[in-house]
């Protein structure tokens, strides 16, 4: 397969997939966004529903979220061609591919797109919680907490996808279109354990009105809402997991079955 050729699809499936899953899991974004900057799953969806706006800062993840996934799926699809050849000699199509590429793909994916996902997270997280627009100088903010979340984290999720999907394909054949739904739903699991508290730390450092860094938010976070011991401070750092995974859960699986749908229609229109 020619290598340009298959980045195109690789972007346009992984855009097409971005739109799908934004428009679909916005309200549970905004909810979840309340609960990580204030307290309760409850009263963050009475205070939205009473407010207004379940779809409120769309427009602006419109613009960008697919592009991050593009980014994501780009560094995908490179890792996963890489993987096959590490993983044949012969560089067979149908070879696994080696593991330890498609980490590095997911993390090189997920290291792009924080670029993006950012700054345009800083305006979803502000609008979300009715607070004024941050200065210019500002647009970065977070980026730390980003990296956190977002480079490991997507490394993690695609080789669990990877790893699932194999599995499945081996049991329920290839042509199964609850593979990649089952699979990508299974690899969000995994990769939210990992990258959530950074989720949540980000949340907090974009919605202060005041500059924070991750360890003064940690820290600011920890001495007001946790009690001690680890324990305490543990299920503080994973406060609004199972909301996250709410979204994220069906959400990662209907990415996963946009985008492999989209690069099969590609693909066949392409005679890649």
């Amino acid at each position: 397969m020619d290598e340009w050729r298959a980045v195109a699809i690789d972007t346009l499936a992984g855009w097409a997939a971005g739109v799908v899953c934004t428009v679909a899991f916005q309200p549970v974004d905004t909810v979840l966004t309340r609960q990580q900057y204030e307290v309760r799953a409850a009263g963050a969806a009475s205070v939205v529903l009473r407010q207004g706006g379940l779809w409120r800062g769309t427009a602006p993840l419109l613009a960008l979220v697919p592009l991050q996934n593009a980014l994501l799926m780009v560094g995908y699809g490179a890792g996963e061609r890489w993987g096959r050849g590490l993983g044949s000699a012969a560089a067979e199509p149908a070879a696994a591919p080696a593991p330890a590429a498609v980490f590095a793909g997911g993390c090189a994916g997920g290291l792009a797109q924080s670029f993006v996902a950012s700054p345009l997270e800083l305006a979803k997280v502000r609008r979300q919680l009715w607070q004024p627009a941050p200065p210019v100088g500002a647009a970065f903010r977070g980026l730390s907490a980003t990296f956190y979340r977002d480079v490991v984290p997507h490394g993690v999720w695609f080789l669990a996808y990877a790893d699932a999907k194999a599995r499945l394909e081996a049991s329920r054949g290839a042509d199964d279109a609850t593979v990649p739904v089952v699979a990508g739903a299974w690899a969000a699991t995994v990769a939210w354990v990992v990258g959530y508290p950074f989720d949540l730390l980000k949340t907090r450092i974009q919605g202060s009105p005041t500059p924070l860094s991750l360890t003064g938010a940690a820290r600011d976070l920890l001495r007001r809402e946790a009690a001690p011991g680890a324990v305490s401070a543990v299920a503080v750092l994973y406060r609004g997991l199972g909301l996250k995974l709410l979204r994220a859960v069906p959400s990662s699986g209907l990415n996963f079955f946009a985008y492999e749908s989209a690069k099969r229609e590609l693909e066949a229109r392409w005679a890649v």
